[in-house]
């Protein structure tokens, strides 16, 4: 039952999404190749008490690491991968509904052939070819799923070239013994899929289901990094630009290294523009911010940032997020799915741990109203303690959650 779980749940993430799951792993390596059984079900329940079921029951799945051939410039390595897929949805009286059965087998095979090139400090230039073939239990046709078998395989041509690489060492002005260094790295990657026939007819699932055919991939991008030395070297600063180019709309629909990518129809061969910066100034104080700027409606899509510090007697987080409306962008033009968070949690205690006081919130800017708030207090003797502790939860707008203020 869902109620339970979310009435008891401390944690706001487990009582506003009640799962049940359960699974297990075996792996055994054998000189170059690594072999691995795996079997999981997870159940993700409703307030109206049906529930939904994905995982795998089982899944091997067989690596060989790359290893050279010979005394060939070649490293060759490949993989595979057999697995019964659950995906299906089940209503409040038990009953499965077949139009939400998506359950099937798939069988996957990939060899690889890398041909990397790194003889100057400067540039390296990592090429691979591929060939992946793929089998399915099921297909779709005439747009329903049914027990049809199906087979795709495709080449896939990558090269990555990194560089080339400027950097610049400086001392630090009045900081005596530290050194600073300044490195601009391009990136830029190329990236080929030959023509896939049965696209339309993949039950798609999983990440490799979504792969487009017959699409070029260009992506480009630029590190900065900003490294300090005293006695170690470490990195202060970097921030990282990168965009993607496809021939095709809708592979840069699905391109999961943007997380502003969506189910919506693509209206652009470019992804977003996607800014990621991180800093740490110190070992006790970290940072990082992410953002992805729309290249055809020339907005930003999403934010979010982060930050904790530990000063030892103080460790405290907080962290903000935010889904913009975009009138006319699919995705993001519905104002119901965006959403404007913020949250921190602070944790303060006596060097020896005695005493203690734990305060966190999570609040929604968008509907300004706390979602929740936590209070702690503690006190710790040779042998024994005591705590108290108050919770509050207001999910009053929200109708996914069984509990909604408590």
């Amino acid at each position: 039952d869902i109620a339970p779980e979310q009435l008891f749940q401390q944690n706001i993430y487990r009582a506003t999404r009640s799962t049940r799951s359960f699974g297990g792993n075996i792996t055994g390596s054998w000189s170059q190749a690594v072999v691995s059984g795996t079997f999981d079900r997870t159940d993700v329940f409703y307030p109206d008490g049906s529930y939904t079921t994905y995982g795998g029951l089982p899944r091997l799945n067989f690596n060989r690491s790359e290893r050279r051939v010979a005394k060939s410039p070649f490293y060759f390595g490949a993989g595979a991968e057999y697995v019964t897929m659950l995906r299906s949805t089940t209503n409040a009286d038990g009953v499965t509904d077949p139009r939400y059965d998506q359950g099937l087998t798939r069988i996957e095979l990939a060899p690889t052939v890398r041909i990397p090139f790194t003889k100057w400090p400067f540039l390296t230039v990592n090429s691979t070819i591929g060939w992946r073939g793929t089998y399915w239990s099921e297909s779709v046709v005439n747009g329903e799923q049914v027990a049809q078998s199906i087979n795709r395989q495709y080449f896939e041509f990558a090269s990555r070239i990194t560089g080339p690489v400027f950097s610049r060492i400086f001392n630090a002005g009045a900081t005596e013994g530290l050194k600073l260094k300044h490195v601009i790295e391009p990136v830029f990657t190329i990236r080929r899929v030959s023509a896939i026939d049965v696209y339309d007819q993949i039950v798609r699932l999983e990440s490799s289901d979504f792969t487009v055919g017959d699409v070029w991939q260009v992506s480009y991008g630029l590190n900065n990094r900003l490294l300090a030395k005293r006695t170690a070297s470490r990195e202060v600063l970097s921030v990282a630009i990168n965009q993607s180019y496809y021939t095709d709309a809708n592979a840069a629909q699905f391109d999961q290294q943007f997380q502003s990518s969506s189910w919506a129809p693509a209206v652009s061969k470019y992804t977003a523009v996607a800014v990621v910066a991180r800093a740490s100034p110190n070992e006790r104080l970290q940072g990082d911010f992410r953002t992805e700027w729309d290249p055809t409606y020339h907005t930003l899509r999403t934010l979010a940032a982060n930050g904790n510090i530990n000063s030892g007697n103080l460790q405290a987080s907080a962290g903000w997020s935010r889904r913009r409306f975009i009138p006319g962008l699919p995705g993001f033009d519905n104002e119901d799915f965006a959403d404007h968070y913020l949250n921190a949690s602070a944790n303060w205690h006596t060097r020896t741990n005695t005493v203690g006081v734990t305060y966190s919130f999570n609040y929604d800017l968008k509907r300004d109203s706390f979602l929740q708030q936590r209070y702690l207090a503690y006190y710790n003797a040779q042998c024994c303690g005591f705590g108290v502790e108050y919770q509050s939860f207001n999910f009053a707008n929200y109708s996914t959650v069984a509990i909604p203020q408590d």
